[in-house]
């Protein structure tokens, strides 16, 4: 998903850089783009929060995912102080190294996901081993799953309430 939401992230990135090559700084188009990266800038602090996680897991990629997060914040914020400015030829530069730079975080994850679905294929034999992810909920199932574990907290907190936290375990 986060490799998805990358590329996503990438292309919105393209699509804005294309336009800021046709509009005029005088242009009231030039305020859509504006809003447009400050849109793509909050977005991509979701992504961050995904990605950060992610570094955290992985020691050998947390530099790498690390850096490059980085450097696409550092970016964004350039990006939106140079549309301020009026300097769209900046502006326009800055979105491509933002593109770039997403695109090398999701050619690494790309290719961290595709060397472990070999490790996995290899260490099975037959028909034992599902494929990755195969046995996931759905988000229905997830909700169900979410509303009976806070049932389930919730008897926990009054039992504990109705025996002053006596009981064992």
């Amino acid at each position: 998903k986060i490799i998805d939401i990358l590329e996503k992230f990438s292309f919105d990135t393209e699509d804005l850089m294309g336009q800021v090559g046709k509009v005029n700084y005088n242009d009231p188009a030039y305020i859509k783009n504006i809003e447009k990266q400050k849109k793509l800038n909050s977005d991509f602090n979701i992504i961050k929060d995904s990605l950060t996680a992610l570094a955290n897991r992985s020691p050998m990629l947390g530099s790498e995912i690390n850096s490059k997060v980085k450097k696409i914040q550092k970016l964004n914020d350039k990006t939106i102080v140079n549309f301020d400015e009026r300097n769209a030829d900046m502006a326009k530069t800055n979105e491509q190294y933002i593109m770039t730079n997403a695109n090398d975080l999701a050619l690494l994850l790309g290719e961290v996901l595709d060397q472990m679905q070999k490790q996995s294929q290899s260490q099975c034999s037959g028909s034992k081993c599902k494929k990755p992810g195969s046995g996931k909920p759905n988000m229905s199932q997830m909700k169900s799953m979410q509303k009976s574990l806070k049932s389930q907290m919730q008897s926990m907190i009054d039992e504990l309430k109705k025996g002053d936290g006596k009981k064992d375990g």
